[in-house]
């Protein structure tokens, strides 16, 4: 006797608890599917794919199932993305059962978290294998396709005046409506957009506003696409890195990079830096807010000195940078917003800067960048003013390298081999901490360089603030 069964999976585009609610809602319907006999619903949280297991009396039912309303609203979903199916045969071998002991007893060896049958590799491995690498392969595109909606202002359109058709979005922002149309269709693809098929008309998705087209977002993520795009144009000079052991200079890299971090970074910095990273900081807001000096070492375009300068009026600051053209970016903008009476800037590394007596000293985002970070952090004891301090803003990262796991501590990971660890290698000293560096390596090199009061005063899923005295 045989059954048929329809397996479905596909990647999740939301968390696993808002899938388990999506689920919820859309059994009773799916229960009145015709023909069906019995189904089983998987999710593996660590991965992000979810999918099931359909069982049918008959192959028609299935097929029917797969072709129908259904189905096809799931590869509309917003929740989901790449959804795949499969209609299979199911055998009875049992001559005492009608039926298998359960759904997960007939699956075949393709369906995910079936274990292998011997000491090879099974093919479910490798094919989930193979669907990890398609979506990182498939997120590498959308990333191209992200980058030229915020280019081409496809974001901001519609989510000003969408849900828009192509043709109406092609003349909103000036572009031909094939090449419209075509984007349009990979975004929803991508789970970025949803499609109304009778209207035609296609709208962001719930929450992509903030983080595709409102600029001065927290969440605002456009700008981080430069930066691979950086790193991508960089590749051929990074094998070579690899093969010499060679460092690669900050300024040496393609020009995409340095605009791409000032605007990543600057989201996180203007939400966070003057409300809650500084007040975080023992007495050092109250200092500010009198009168202060400050020095911002690895500063690039100054867009945390300019923060902390329209923040804290009464005190003044001095932004340091090895890369010149980001010094001479920084010194235009703080003259277009008035601020070059108490803010200089100067092209210098963070054991030749000039000045002593500073009350603040920060590291945004760049100790880890360092060639030497315990003399960074000697020549920083040395010029801080008594009663002075040093914070850290570096990225969130667990104290062992084996527990950095997920999507965040991959793309840091990425962008450390790529950028951080190359910096860091082309100067003396060539200690190379690296973005994911960690509570414990950062306080043992503050310790070295004679900074031994370590304190994390605040955190983000992104970012953690040390204070160090």
């Amino acid at each position: 006797m045989t059954t048929t069964c329809v397996l479905i999976e596909f990647h999740l585009c939301c968390s696993a608890q808002q899938y388990e609610a999506i689920v919820e809602e859309a059994a009773p319907r799916v229960n009145e599917v015709p023909g069906l006999v019995s189904k089983l619903w998987w999710l593996d949280r660590e991965a992000l794919r979810a999918g099931g297991v359909y069982v049918f009396g008959d192959r028609a039912a299935a097929q029917q199932y797969v072709d129908g309303a259904l189905v096809a609203t799931l590869r509309d979903s917003s929740f989901c993305k790449n959804v795949q199916t499969r209609v299979m045969d199911l055998l009875d071998v049992s001559p005492h059962q009608s039926e298998p002991e359960s759904v997960a007893d007939a699956v075949p060896s393709t369906t995910p978290g079936s274990a292998p049958s011997s000491d090879e590799e099974s093919p479910s491995d490798t094919e989930r294998f193979v669907h990890q690498v398609l979506g990182d392969l498939s997120s590498t595109m959308t990333g191209v396709m992200l980058s030229l909606g915020h280019r081409l202002g496809f974001y901001e359109a519609l989510a000003v005046h969408g849900p828009l058709t192509s043709v109406q979005l092609a003349e909103r922002t000036h572009v031909a409506e094939r090449y419209a149309r075509e984007w349009l269709h990979q975004q929803r693809a991508a789970g970025y957009l949803s499609y109304d098929a009778p209207t035609c008309r296609f709208a962001l998705t719930s929450g992509a506003a903030p983080v595709l087209a409102v600029a001065d977002s927290p969440v605002f993520l456009p700008p981080a696409f430069e930066i691979a795009a950086s790193v991508w144009a960089d590749e051929r000079r990074l094998a070579e890195a690899f093969r010499s052991g060679a460092g690669i200079g900050w300024g040496e890299h393609d020009g995409r990079l340095f605009c791409g971090c000032a605007r990543f970074f600057g989201s996180a910095y203007t939400a966070n830096l003057t409300d809650s990273w500084l007040p975080a900081l023992q007495g050092v807001a109250e200092k500010l807010e009198r009168g202060a000096r400050v020095a911002d070492v690895g500063c690039g375009h100054g867009v945390s000195t300019a923060l902390m300068a329209r923040a804290f009026p009464a005190s003044t600051f001095v932004g340091v940078d090895i890369h010149a053209e980001s010094i001479d970016h920084a010194r235009r903008n703080i003259e277009e917003l008035g601020l070059s009476d108490r803010v200089a800037f100067n092209c210098a590394s963070a054991t030749d800067y000039d000045g002593p007596n500073y009350d603040l000293i920060c590291f945004m985002d760049s100790f880890h960048d360092m060639g030497d970070a315990v003399e960074a952090a000697r020549y920083a004891a040395q010029r801080l003013a008594p009663g002075g301090c040093v914070m850290l803003v570096e990225p969130t990262a667990a104290e062992r390298a084996e527990d950095n796991q997920g999507p965040l501590a991959a793309l840091n990971y990425a962008a450390s081999t790529a950028l951080c660890t190359p910096s860091a290698l082309c100067h003396r000293g060539g200690i190379a901490l690296g973005a994911q560096a960690g509570p414990r390596a950062l306080r043992e090199a503050l310790a070295q360089g004679g900074l031994t009061r370590f304190r994390v005063a605040a955190q983000t899923p992104f970012h953690m603030v040390i204070e160090a005295r």
